[in-house]
């Protein structure tokens, strides 16, 4: 199995960005720059990234937090699709970010399309952190709040399947599959959410390597069927780093 670690990479550049200063940075507002370290922010997220090898930086809150207000620059990032907001929520998780907070997410203007990933979106981050919870506390069975949730996010991609083979909106598909992905139990009795979901990832790995490294990990997580195991752990035991988006 592929997936060298590369999160070492983005260490350095961190290492380069904090001897300029964020500042500094940011007082010179320009707009490519402001670009590039808002992807890397959004590379340096926890939740985006499995196996990870290397501390969670903070890169997107500490520019977020600079004298340049980013909303003016439009509220949506480009490269990921999703509100700015929502990302925001994003860079706290396991540290300021509260289940509340993603309940009390108010969402942002969008079509059809984008809307409904934003609700995938939120769906998954809370969903997430529910299973988190339930390994961490050894509950087997998920409660009916996290099917409501499954359900929820899988028929969004039901709807994006349809529509969004070209749209840039693609790009953040693979975070909502994989979180549903991880509810064996709920999968086992609709295996038409499982085939949806196994799609999905199919059809992105055509495009690059990365959805057939997240695809084999899947694979191998459902055949495992083990309550008290994740994606995340699993990529760790195979000393790989996975970028979800």
């Amino acid at each position: 199995m592929r997936g060298v670690p590369w999160t070492m990479h983005l260490e350095g550049i961190y290492n380069i960005l904090c001897a300029q200063g964020f500042q500094n940075m940011n007082r010179e507002n320009e707009s490519f720059r402001n670009h590039l370290v808002e992807v890397m922010g959004v590379m340096d997220m926890s939740v985006f990234i499995l196996g990870r090898q290397t501390p969670y930086f903070g890169i997107w809150r500490q520019h977020r937090h600079g004298p340049v207000n980013m909303s003016k620059q439009g509220d949506v990032e480009t490269v990921t699709g999703l509100p700015r907001s929502l990302l925001d929520l994003y860079s706290g998780i396991g540290e300021t970010t509260s289940e509340q907070d993603l309940w009390n997410w108010p969402g942002e203007k969008g079509n059809l399309l984008q809307c409904q990933l934003w609700e995938a979106h939120r769906l998954s981050a809370i969903l997430n952190r529910a299973v988190a919870h339930r390994i961490e506390h050894r509950h087997r069975n998920p409660c009916h709040a996290h099917s409501q949730l499954s359900d929820a996010i899988l028929r969004a991609h039901i709807d994006m399947d349809k529509e969004a083979e070209e749209n840039q909106v693609v790009n953040a598909l693979n975070y909502p599959a994989l979180i549903a992905a991880q509810e064996v139990e709920i999968l086992r009795n609709n295996p038409d959410s499982m085939s949806l979901i196994r799609r999905c990832l199919q059809s992105h790995s055509k495009a690059g390597f990365g959805s057939k490294l997240l695809l084999n990990l899947l694979v191998e997580f459902w055949e495992f069927n083990d309550p008290n195991l994740d994606l995340d752990s699993l990529a760790s035991f195979h000393h790989v780093e996975a970028g979800i988006l």
